[in-house]
């Protein structure tokens, strides 16, 4: 038993609080789709709502591909040489730029070429990907293991998307893409917000010289990849859905998907906050035993969730009807 609590000790303490705060910003978020989902899903046909889900799923997936790494490198490399900050903050807004102009693109001609009338919706939801250039302010708070700020300004994003999507049921708005383009409003907002806050906490870029290209990409590309794997995990399946069953089927399945996201989002947080002390860890020879205590704190609190949750999965999941 000494030894099990000697193991959470050796974790710092605001890992912790982070995770914590991360945690409650995304069940506030959950909160805020929750009844986004509600809204939409009565208010819309089965098939819309379904096309509305897809291409919220999707836009998860493209948020993964536009970062590809280039905020974990930046992070994990300045928690090691603090002095490279302003370098890998330049190098990594040129990696975002490019991504997230491709992904517009991309995302654009695919609205002209398949969604129709919401393809105007579509196209203008996509620019909201080129926000995440400015999400890297953030940087600061992260590698001060800091994560308070941050969350509370997601929350208030999150609120205002909620906003939209309510004015635009209450105008009777009826196509479901114009309820993407009001979400992504709302988190073009936020990352606008981070910025401004989060500067505050960056040394001054100006006149500062990138990091070098290659050796920043052979770092984020790994990175980069599990990341869009683990999205591509939960999402590639709209995929698969939409052709073989239809629209209709493809809202079903992502309300269940984002009632298991939330299961796991624990494990996730924790490793997400401890990045930093992490990289700090692996220069000391440490990584191994961090790890190790990260790992096993991270498993009791998920079997301690699994056990309450379990018994209600019928309550919980009957709560968005049969389906």
């Amino acid at each position: 038993m000494q030894r099990f609590l000697g193991t959470f000790r050796a974790i710092p303490d605001r890992v912790f609080a982070s995770a914590g705060w991360l945690v409650a910003g995304r069940l506030f978020g959950a909160a805020c789709t929750v009844v986004t989902l509600f809204v939409t899903g009565r208010h819309l046909s089965d098939d819309d709502f379904g096309r509305l889900t897809f291409w919220l799923a999707t836009f998860l997936v493209l948020d993964g591909i536009v970062d590809f790494g280039a905020g974990q490198a930046a992070l994990q490399r300045s928690a090691e040489a603090p002095n490279r900050l302003p370098g890998l903050i330049i190098t990594a807004r040129r990696v975002r730029a490019t991504m997230a102009l491709a992904v517009v693109g991309g995302v654009t001609l695919t609205a002209f070429a398949f969604e129709g009338e919401d393809a105007p919706f579509l196209a203008l939801a996509a620019l909201y990907q080129l926000s995440h250039i400015f999400e890297l302010s953030t940087i600061g708070w992260k590698s001060a293991i800091r994560w308070r700020s941050p969350v509370l300004v997601r929350a208030v994003a999150a609120s205002i998307s909620l906003a939209f999507v309510l004015a635009l049921r209450a105008l009777g708005e009826s196509r479901p893409l114009a309820y993407l383009l009001a979400i992504a409003l709302g988190s073009t907002f936020g990352n606008a917000a981070l910025h401004v806050l989060g500067r505050r906490n960056l040394p001054p870029t100006a006149g500062q010289s990138p990091e070098p290209l290659g050796p920043f990409l052979r770092a984020s590309i790994p990175i980069g990849v599990a990341a869009l794997c683990q999205q591509l995990y939960f999402h590639i399946d709209n995929v698969f859905v939409r052709i073989t069953l239809g629209d209709e089927a493809v809202g079903h399945y992502n309300v269940a998907v984002r009632v298991m996201s939330l299961t796991i989002m624990a494990g996730v947080y924790a490793s997400t906050a401890a990045l930093p002390w992490l990289a700090r860890a692996a220069q000391t020879g440490r990584l191994l035993r961090a790890t190790g205590s990260l790992t096993l704190a991270s498993a009791a609190v998920g079997a301690a969730g699994a056990l309450v949750l379990f018994p209600l999965r019928d309550a919980i999941l009957g709560a968005f009807g049969a389906e």
